[in-house]
């Protein structure tokens, strides 16, 4: 790690989840393309990092971005100031608090089973936020101790066209319905890794 990745500067994630279901109870989860380009096969939930808006707020937690030219909410900072980021993080002010630009980046741009994905087409319901820390799996962190914050929302679909072009997705889009028990489990019946666990722990 570089002089800003130090022992004493952890590693904070804030990603926005999406709990998307069928009429039987599976979730939809997507091939996530970070892991299968170290060669790992994992099917992971929608959604991706959430972006901050407030122009100090690296000042304000003395922080530094993963990525210098992003504004995505994955940043490194100073044990001791994970409490009171985390206090910024849970009054939901000065960020993102919508999955749906990185529902479009996936499923219109990465995944290409939609057309277009418009705000009308979905509604986005906010139900928990998922907190714990881990060793990151990202290439660019690879093993970075990280303390994860990950609002979980409940997708449901005013557009039922949306929902009807999901349900038929290929096994070649790189999504997979899958069910509670494949994500308890941690792999699908085929022995295909999957990561869901944010999405039906309530703790």
């Amino acid at each position: 790690m570089n002089g800003e990745r130090s022992a004493d500067r952890q590693r904070v994630s804030c990603a926005a989840l999406c709990r998307i279901n069928d009429a039987d109870g599976r979730y939809l989860l997507g091939l996530n393309k970070n892991r299968l380009a170290q060669g790992r096969e994992i099917y992971m939930p929608l959604g991706g990092a959430l972006e901050y808006h407030a122009p100090d707020l690296l000042a304000r937690f003395d922080a530094t971005p993963e990525a210098p030219d992003s504004q995505d909410l994955r940043l490194f900072m100073a044990q001791t100031r994970i409490p009171a980021f985390r206090d910024w993080f849970l009054t939901r002010q000065e960020r993102e608090t919508s999955p749906l630009r990185e529902l479009v980046e996936e499923l219109v741009d990465e995944f290409a089973v939609l057309p277009a994905l418009l705000p009308g087409d979905i509604a986005a319901r906010y139900l928990r936020t998922y907190e714990g820390e881990a060793t990151s799996g990202r290439s660019v962190s690879y093993g970075a101790w990280t303390h994860y914050l990950h609002e979980v929302f409940d997708i449901s679909f005013v557009n039922p066209a949306v929902l009807d072009a999901l349900l038929t997705v290929p096994p070649a889009s790189g999504l997979r319905w899958v069910s509670e028990a494949d994500i308890v489990r941690g792999a699908s019946d085929d022995g295909t890794a999957v990561d869901g666990r944010a999405l039906v722990e309530t703790e």
